[in-house]
């Protein structure tokens, strides 16, 4: 083993932490920049608007500081092509808002957040039309968040 590659995150100072460790700007405009600056290191291709979808959500899971999160929040609502869609269940019948951002390709995947917490319930990917003779519409992968929050315990095993 040996240390990896190592990135800068720009020449503007950032504030606010990331899942990465990363310091990230907490003003959506400028996290929207950092986030088409720094393509290529989170994420391999898409257009603008998947690019700042993709990242966006990834830095709106619970892990992330509270003012980062609304930043990410900020920047998905920017887009122009969001979707959202209220009381939708997910697989385990918990109940919230899905966003998504419509993409080519075969499936979608959507995030289901507590409107009332703002916190993911669930990512799902459903068929859009038929694939490997699953119907559109079909849920072929999803992740759960069973619970999320802040601590000073340290991690168990």
């Amino acid at each position: 083993m040996a240390p990896g590659r190592r990135y800068l995150a720009g020449p503007r100072p950032l504030t606010g932490k990331s899942p990465y460790g990363i310091k990230l700007p907490t003003n959506p405009a400028q996290l929207k920049a950092f986030f088409l600056d720094h393509e290529a290191e989170f994420h391999e291709a898409g257009t603008p608007d998947e690019i700042l979808y993709n990242d966006a959500t990834t830095f709106m899971t619970g892990y992330s500081a509270p003012a980062l999160r609304a930043a990410a929040y900020r920047v998905l609502a920017s887009l122009p092509g969001v979707r959202m869609k209220p009381n939708v269940q997910d697989p385990a019948g918990q109940s919230g808002t899905a966003v998504w951002l419509p993409q080519a390709g075969p499936t979608l995947a959507m995030v289901i957040v507590d409107p009332a917490t703002s916190t993911w319930l669930c990512v799902v990917e459903v068929t859009k039309r038929s694939v490997a003779h699953a119907p559109a519409g079909t849920i072929i992968d999803y992740t759960l968040f069973t619970r999320s929050g802040w601590t000073n315990a340290p991690r168990s095993g």
